[in-house]
């Protein structure tokens, strides 16, 4: 039998790369990954792959060596005190370790101290955790302001408020894509002599204009609520960020308390992919009680305007909680995810403005996060 360590580099490379990718990666809808992504920091496990690697590390100085770039490519950094301890330790001893470092996952305790992520010199995807402070860092300059090599920034369960958020979306020179989780309710947080000022898409809006010219793709949701109807306000207005093409966004954001029909005066104007879903089940649906148009009109005008407004967008996904129309028409399913047949009128209209459109009905099917870590949820790559 051979001996491993007896391998040449090369092959030994291979071998690493091989257990680096033996894993499956959950396929999740982007309503989902937030509350994946939280799940799994909290529970703060290393998966099959990262234990295998773990111990290879170990094994021997030579496969340390080769094994070092992969597991530290993408890193995760707990709040606890301990945790932050042993890896600053870690740095200290060996700073060459960021090196290897391309994506991390940062978990704040009650504020965002620790910004070093943003500007180790080699990472292009950051996620931070519960960032949820009132005020922006002090700085002695603006020499940090569009520093930061990031490209993919994921902001799970953030309440930071309007001005901490904005500071912290100026550090990138030319962010790419942004998943906004917004904690609403961090916003109704006040000291006695202040004011409150809820939460608007507005004011997320005018957080993100330091990357309004570069941004290209960009997720909205929010963290769940604990009861119908809160937190509504405003649509979203996105017609100033040219350079967005790819929207994922729940209903809520998207047409607001206004009329439905008009929400395609916020959308980009070079928007290819739109998905939608729904997240206050009950409340707000896509299939109207009253038998009026599907989601309150939004989609058949969106599809009407198509061409003379949006005439880059060739995909729209709906997503909603509901098992169909209450029209006789549809016996009940098993409450799993599944497609909706849409009715002949719908998909000629879908056809005319070139639209491929797919409306996704039904519950998400469970799965044990648990069985992966914050690494294997969040989807470096859609």
């Amino acid at each position: 039998m051979v001996n491993l360590l007896s391998l040449p580099d090369e092959i030994l490379v291979e071998i690493v790369r091989y257990l680096d990718h033996d894993h499956e990666k959950p396929s999740l809808a982007f309503w989902a990954v937030a509350y994946w992504c939280n799940e799994a920091v909290d529970a703060c496990t290393l998966s099959q792959r990262a234990r295998n690697l773990r111990s290879l590390m170990l094994s021997a100085r030579r496969l340390s060596r080769i094994v070092e770039p992969f597991f530290y490519r993408d890193i995760l950094v707990g709040s606890s005190p301990r945790t932050r301890t042993k890896f600053h330790r870690a740095l200290e001893e060996n700073p060459l370790l960021l090196e290897h470092t391309e994506s991390a996952i940062v978990r704040c305790a009650d504020d965002f101290e620790d910004v070093s992520a943003l500007f180790w010199h080699r990472m292009h995807t950051l996620t931070i955790c519960s960032f949820r402070d009132w005020y922006p860092l002090d700085f002695e300059n603006d020499d940090h302001v569009g520093r930061s090599t990031v490209l993919r920034l994921n902001l799970v369960n953030c309440g930071a408020k309007e001005d901490a958020l904005a500071a912290a979306l100026s550090w990138p020179a030319a962010l790419q894509s942004l998943h906004y989780d917004a904690d609403q309710g961090e916003w109704e947080g006040h000291y006695e002599n202040e004011p409150v000022i809820p939460w608007t898409c507005a004011a997320f809006v005018r957080a993100l204009q330091p990357q309004k010219a570069h941004l290209q793709e960009l997720t909205l949701t929010r963290a769940g609520l604990k009861h119908e109807g809160l937190f509504m306000g405003p649509r979203i207005d996105l017609h100033d960020f040219k350079a967005l093409t790819i929207l994922r966004i729940l209903e809520v954001f998207l047409c607001g308390i206004e009329d439905p029909r008009e929400c395609w005066r916020g959308l980009p104007p070079n928007l290819e992919t739109l998905e939608v879903s729904y997240d206050d089940p009950g409340y707000i649906d896509f299939f109207r009680d009253d038998g009026g148009p599907y989601g309150g009109g939004w989609l058949d005008e969106l599809l009407d305007r198509k061409e003379a407004n949006l005439p880059n967008l060739s995909r729209i996904t709906n997503r909603s909680w509901e098992d169909g129309p209450d029209d006789g028409e549809m016996e009940p399913t098993a409450r799993s995810r599944y497609s909706w047949e849409l009715p002949p009128l719908l998909d000629e209209k879908r056809k005319t403005a070139g639209v491929e459109l797919r409306i996704s009905l039904g519950s998400m099917e469970e799965r044990l996060w648990a069985d992966y870590d914050a690494v294997d949820i969040l989807p470096w790559d859609w």
